[in-house]
């Protein structure tokens, strides 16, 4: 009877071990340039302006696993990046649909460079993938714009995939709307520890009332780290700028499932 038991267990195990290597599978991920286009737009010679072309430059990358579903998932999401209104129109977009907008990116800034003598522009949508615990696979998304003026503007945004339910996690998944309010003191927490350390001047040009949590976060060891684009809440030179939740702050109020010190 105890070799029977002990047999049903071991096949028990075994099993389970199959399944979660299954619904986890350990990622090959390949990034792809999907668009790659530049061109120069010249202007007639004026002493009025200080150069006589404008470079266009438009790239899209995409990262590819080779998984149906989170291929689709990665896609979709990129072309809700790129698709403006559009986006919201097509539930499954297929990679020719973002190439498609990529060249409707392009053709727009060539088009604006002829009528308005712009400088030059340019759009960089870069895919990264940023790793994997268990059921969780990170990717993040960088875009890079200029259209005009002393520089331009670049934000990274992350996706958190859950790999058992097949979606994008939102912050409402990890904490729920009733305890944001406790997530919104340590994060505020957070960043006035961080701008009286640096003494930086923009203190107490965000206010707490006006200071919100970010939707771009990422896991680690340390905590949930949620990330503010440049202007957000520091000055432009300081790039994209990181608070950490530690887990031990808000191991009472995270989803039990996306705790990573439980």
């Amino acid at each position: 009877m105890k070799k029977i038991f002990l047999f049903f267990s071991l096949m028990t195990t075994v099993l389970l071990a199959a399944c979660l290597e299954q619904d986890v599978p350990t990622l090959q991920v390949k990034k792809n340039v999907i668009f790659d286009q530049v061109k120069t737009v010249n202007y007639p010679h004026s002493d009025e302006y200080t150069t006589d072309n404008a470079q266009i430059e438009v790239r899209g990358e995409l990262s590819e696993t080779g998984i149906k579903w989170l291929d689709q998932l990665l896609v979709k999401h990129a072309y809700t990046l790129v698709g403006g209104e559009d986006s919201m129109k097509k539930d499954t977009p297929t990679k020719q649909d973002l190439v498609q907008k990529f060249q409707q990116i392009h053709d727009e800034f060539v088009q604006s460079a002829k009528e308005d003598r712009v400088l030059g522009a340019s759009f960089h949508l870069t895919s990264n993938y940023l790793g994997q615990r268990n059921n969780i696979i990170t990717f993040s998304n960088d875009i890079d714009t200029y259209t005009g003026g002393a520089h331009g503007i670049n934000v990274t945004l992350f996706q958190n995939i859950d790999s058992h339910k097949k979606k994008i996690l939102e912050l409402n998944d990890i904490v729920k709307q009733d305890q944001q309010s406790k997530l919104k003191e340590v994060l505020w927490n957070f960043y006035t520890n961080l701008m009286e350390e640096a003494n930086d001047d923009y203190i107490g040009m965000i206010t707490k009332e006006d200071f919100n949590i970010s939707e771009q976060f990422y896991f680690n060891n340390e905590g949930i780290n949620f990330v503010y684009p440049p202007y957000a809440l520091r000055a432009y030179a300081y790039g994209n700028v990181v608070l950490t939740a530690y887990w031990h702050e808000i191991e009472d109020i995270i989803n039990p499932e996306y705790n990573w010190k439980k």
